[in-house]
């Protein structure tokens, strides 16, 4: 038989231990994932002091409820032996999961042990072939739900929760008006979408050296600075070359300067102070993920939940980018392999109530084409790709942009329309894209001899103004 009495305690010692995992597990756990019969009804208690209070079961709580279930005093002394010998064992915070699924891998073990067992000749033959095959259906159904390879949510449309839920999403969106979502940043793309939304995907396309790294960089700096908790999953650059494109942002150093190590030194004294200052605040910023090799939906949804068990609530993801990902689902056409990765990040986007943000190459056809004309059938691959987003950005630049350092935006798609163009003003050597045009005052004597392009700004060029907070909703 499929059990393991020894991980069906260690399961309940997290569960005892601390509420955020029976946050986490609530979401697929049931008592019936449990074998051994008090150790199921020590989970039913768990989950019901969770759900009344959440908070985890103590000990006293618990022999309260043993005492008003009116059992024998050789049971309730019982379930208190239980309970101190679940609450002596010692648990690696980083296994949660791995006994969770140990546990859930038993359970369905056992349904397809009981499955196979339903299935036997004599069965067969005295079943009728249509209640034979609706039995069979409904044993599999269970299966996906319990192995999460299915997620339901079902719901009458007046029952009490469901009603209190959506009061509860007006009241919200009443709160932030037309900026209920996570700010993308730029005024007029928040203006026209509301910013982005937990469940959504949003995507951003153009053509090589098109900006697209540089704008989910900004995307997520701009998130994280309103309050958001991010997470930046880097596949094609490193963790410091995204945490570069970070402090020239956030401090106003030159990107190429700080790259090549000849900040002038009141730019670096500078960049050094403030990392300083940054790294004594409790709120440790934005959270980046180098995945150079492996990066599925899969992994990047174990890294959210090895996130939130330690640091709470994730708002949104940033995965750069599209293309560099693998499929669970294993295929050589890359057409469907695209398409089954951006389906099961919106799937990801749903379950794990995230936005993700991403990018992918545009297919060469965007060259014939100009501004408002681009639709997604631009997108590389878009036939799998596009139908999965929320929210489709095209970035380009013409040869006045270049020389007015700004980029044209177009919202090819988004929740109430599509193709509006709009542009965003650039200054690449601080890593910015933006509603303001801002220029940063560099030193006469850097040193900057090899690199013609980056040249001092003259002593005399007035300074922008600085850059003030973003108008993004709520804090």
């Amino acid at each position: 038989m499929f059990y393991n009495e020894e991980v069906e305690k260690m399961v309940l010692a997290y569960l005892i231990k601390d509420v955020k995992h029976i946050n986490t597990s609530r979401h697929f756990m049931r008592p019936d994932f449990f074998y051994f019969t008090n150790l199921r009804r020590l989970f039913s208690a768990i989950v019901r002091v969770f759900d009344y209070w959440h908070m985890t079961l103590s000990y006293e709580v618990f022999c309260d409820l043993l005492k008003k279930a009116n059992m024998s005093v050789e049971m309730e002394t019982t379930f208190q032996i239980l309970y101190r010998e679940i609450e002596a064992i010692e648990v690696d915070e980083e296994k949660f999961n791995y006994y969770a699924d140990a546990l859930k891998d038993l359970k369905i073990k056992r349904d397809l042990a009981e499955t196979a067992s339903f299935l036997t000749p004599t069965a067969i033959q005295n079943g009728t072939g249509e209640a034979m095959l609706m039995s069979l259906n409904e044993r599999i159904h269970k299966m996906r739900i319990d192995s999460n390879m299915l997620v339901v949510k079902k719901n009458f449309m007046f029952e009490k929760d469901f009603v209190d839920a959506r009061i509860e999403d007006y009241e919200h969106r009443k709160q932030f008006g037309d900026m209920a979502g996570i700010p993308f940043g730029w005024k007029k793309l928040d203006d026209y979408t509301g910013g982005h939304y937990p469940g959504e995907v949003s995507l951003v396309f153009s053509r090589t050296g098109g900006g697209k790294t540089r704008t989910l960089a900004t995307f997520a700096y701009n998130g994280s600075t309103t309050g958001r908790k991010g997470m930046f999953v880097t596949i094609e650059m490193s963790n410091i070359e995204i945490a570069r494109l970070y402090d020239s942002r956030m401090g106003r150093v030159h990107f190429e300067a700080l790259k090549k190590g000849r900040l002038s030194p009141e730019d670096e004294e500078k960049w050094r102070s403030l990392l300083s200052v940054m790294s004594e605040k409790d709120d440790k910023g934005l959270y980046v993920v180098d995945m150079p090799r492996g990066c599925t939906t899969s992994a990047v949804e174990e890294e959210i939940n090895t996130y939130e068990r330690q640091f709470g609530k994730l708002d949104f993801v940033v995965v750069d980018y599209l293309m560099l990902m693998d499929s669970v689902e294993r295929t050589s056409n890359v057409h469907e392999k695209l398409g089954n990765i951006v389906r099961e990040l919106k799937q990801m986007a749903r379950i794990k109530q995230v936005s993700v943000l991403t990018a992918i190459q545009a297919n060469r056809k965007v060259t014939e084409v100009q501004g408002e004309e681009v639709g997604t059938e631009h997108i590389s691959l878009s036939d799998q790709v596009s139908a999965h987003c929320n929210n489709i950005l095209y970035l380009y630049r013409t040869a006045d942009d270049i020389l007015s350092n700004t980029l044209q935006v177009n919202l090819v798609k988004y929740r109430d329309g599509g193709n509006i163009t709009f542009s965003v003003h650039t200054d690449w050597k601080i890593a910015y894209i933006g509603d303001e045009a801002l220029s940063i005052h560099l030193t006469p004597h850097m040193n900057l001899s090899t690199s013609p392009e980056l040249k001092p700004i003259p002593e005399d060029r007035p300074r922008a103004p600085r850059f003030s907070n973003i108008n993004a909703g709520p804090m």
